[in-house]
Order: structure tokens, then C-alpha cells, then sequence
């Protein structure tokens, strides 16, 4: 109790890397304190395989980059993760503004069933939210925006894109 985790450097809850031919899937990061000035990532792969469910739940800690749910250079990004619901969320020096993607794909590749919900009072007004990115050629499908604020009239968010829902 008490203890405080800074992490400049990525945190990844699975990863392959190069030449790896395995799916990334059914990770988990849970974060609820700490300084973290890398990029967080539950399943990344930048190998042929694909990023399925994986999942980022945020309820405290302080960020300054960007957050992904699933991410594959290759392949599909279907049915991924981000809940937040406490955190501070302040760009690293130099940068106006960072992502939270919950699904990103190769852009031949499905990405789809991913999602973000936002919970309590966050403020998220230098974050870019984005339910996909890449598959642009390929499928991009239900990916989903719940917003579940408290107070949603200081609800602040930098910019929504690439959802198909948002509720």
C-alpha cells in the first residue's frame, strides 16, 4: 500500500514479436494507479497473427500515451476492450494530444467488435478516441462508444472517431 509504479517504457499484458506467426488474444491489463509515460497495449503482435479480445479497464493512474485494447500490424482486431473510469490522462511533453484505439488492424484485415466505455466523471479533453484504425480495405464493423459519465455535462473529449454505435 502506497507504493507508486512509473513506467516510462511500454507496457504490453501479451506480445509477439517479428517473425511470430500467434494470435494475441484473451489478454488482460487492469490498471488502478501509477505514472505511465509509455504506450499500453493488452495483446500486440507485429507478426502475422491477429489481436482478438484483449482488454485495458483504467479506474486511476496518470497517462501520457497512447492506449490500445487490441493491436496488430497484420491482422485482425476483433473484440477488443477499454474501460476507464478514473485516470488522469495528460499528453507527454512536446504532444498536444494522444489515442486510445481499442481495436487496430492491418488495413486488408477485419476490425471489428471493438470497444470503448467511459465510466464516472474522466476527463479525456486532450485524448483522441478511436474505435478502429486500419482496416480500411477491409472490414470495419461494430465497433462501439458507451458513455456512461455521471455528470455528462463536463463530459470533455478531444475528438470521437471510426465508431460505428456510440451510445
Amino acid at each position: 500500500s502506497g507504493d507508486r509504479t512509473n513506467i516510462t517504457g511500454s507496457l504490453n499484458g501479451a506480445i509477439i514479436y517479428n517473425s511470430g506467426t500467434g494470435n494475441v488474444t484473451n489478454n488482460a491489463v487492469e490498471i488502478s494507479g501509477g505514472v505511465f509515460g509509455g504506450t499500453i497495449r493488452a495483446g500486440y503482435t507485429n507478426g502475422t497473427g491477429s489481436a482478438n479480445y484483449n482488454s485495458v479497464t483504467i479506474s486511476g493512474g496518470t497517462f501520457g500515451s497512447s492506449i490500445y485494447g487490441g493491436y496488430s500490424v497484420s491482422g485482425d482486431a476483433i473484440g477488443n476492450v477499454i474501460n476507464i473510469s478514473g485516470g488522469t490522462f495528460e499528453p507527454a511533453s512536446g504532444w498536444t494530444s494522444f489515442d486510445i484505439i481499442a481495436g487496430y488492424g492491418a488495413d486488408n484485415k477485419t476490425v471489428s467488435d471493438n470497444e470503448i466505455n467511459l465510466y464516472g466523471n474522466v476527463n479525456l479533453e486532450k485524448v483522441q478516441l478511436f474505435g478502429s484504425s486500419g482496416g480500411s480495405s477491409g472490414q470495419v464493423l461494430n465497433n462501439v462508444l458507451n458513455v456512461k459519465f455521471t455528470n455528462q455535462s463536463n463530459a470533455k473529449i478531444k475528438s470521437i472517431n471510426n465508431f460505428n454505435v456510440i451510445n
